[in-house]
């Protein structure tokens, strides 16, 4: 498992033949491509699914200052949300509207309101197959960068498409699987 970003994009490199850095400043050919790169790749691929290990949840803070219309309230969403899940109040999903850095809607300071997130998780944190998915993709667009190869692009984004889809599945059983509520559509079945 990688501890860094750098040892991620490393091991990206060494599968397209390219060398390895130590850091994203270097003043080398391989870690300016990696600096332009890196980070969309990652927070994209992170934004793309609710991935368990860059979820977090926590109690927003109300603002005092109130929206400019249509919304009666506003709350502040924490700086490193990627992509917001889902806000509710007591276990609840509530109407909102997001702006910028806030939330506005119209519940007031008396109200306890719930983000669930995604956040940029650090890749001590990955899962070994959300790991090796970013390697293949950012393999796939060294390849391309460094090498000039098609070819490369193309048979790493083959292999990053599966291994993250083997990702998602793996990353989907890590809670409690939901019941699905069947009484609705019994009751319909029996009319």
């Amino acid at each position: 498992m990688a501890d860094s970003k750098e040892e991620v994009a490393s091991t990206a490199l060494r599968m397209i033949g390219a060398n390895s850095i130590a850091s994203f400043s270097e003043a080398t050919t391989e870690a300016k491509v990696v600096s332009a790169l890196y980070e969309d790749v990652v927070t994209g691929h992170l934004s793309a699914f609710p991935w368990r290990f860059a979820t977090n949840q926590v109690d927003l803070d109300h603002l005092s200052a109130a929206p400019t219309g249509r919304w009666g309230e506003a709350w502040q969403l924490p700086g490193d949300v990627l992509k917001l899940l889902a806000v509710t109040t007591s276990d609840i999903p509530i109407r909102y509207d997001r702006y910028g850095d806030k939330i506005f809607c119209e519940y007031d300071e008396n109200s306890v309101l719930t983000a669930d997130y995604i956040f940029r998780a650090t890749e001590p944190v990955w899962s070994a197959d959300f790991t090796l998915g970013i390697e293949f993709e950012l393999a796939s667009l060294f390849g391309a960068s460094l090498r000039a190869d098609d070819k490369l692009l193309d048979a790493f984004g083959v292999k990053a498409s599966i291994q993250l889809k083997m990702a998602r599945s793996n990353d989907s059983q890590q809670q409690t699987t939901r019941k699905i509520r069947t009484k609705r559509f019994i009751s319909n079945r029996m009319v």
